[in-house]
């Protein structure tokens, strides 16, 4: 029996995957050498992408919702993380998102 590996990602990314051989549950074994690529896409809200939703990501969302103007633009996963309610701006909804996220953990 092969050696099941767990890795946790904080990060997102892109990661390339080699599997060379998969059981499922079921137990039947699939082997071959194939190759995946995976998008880990971050967690919403980790703005220090550390892993977990602290005090520092309110603080961090708050100085991007301060310095916010008309010509601010934020890339793909930028957004991803601080876009709380996913509607394509960062807003004070977003900032209450977060804090309530925070309080619940």
């Amino acid at each position: 029996m092969t050696e099941a590996v767990t890795k946790t990602l904080s990060d997102g990314g892109d990661y390339e995957i080699k599997i060379e051989s998969i059981q499922t549950i079921d137990g039947q074994q699939y082997t071959g050498n194939k190759e995946y690529l995976f998008r880990i896409l971050p967690m919403k809200g980790d703005l220090d992408k550390n892993g977990t939703i602290t005090i520092m990501d309110i603080r961090l969302l708050l100085q991007k919702f301060v310095n916010l103007d008309s010509s601010t633009v934020f890339g793909d996963e930028e957004l991803y993380i601080i876009d709380m309610n996913d509607d394509g701006i960062l807003s004070i909804i977003d900032i209450r998102l977060l804090v309530q996220l925070f309080i619940n953990l």
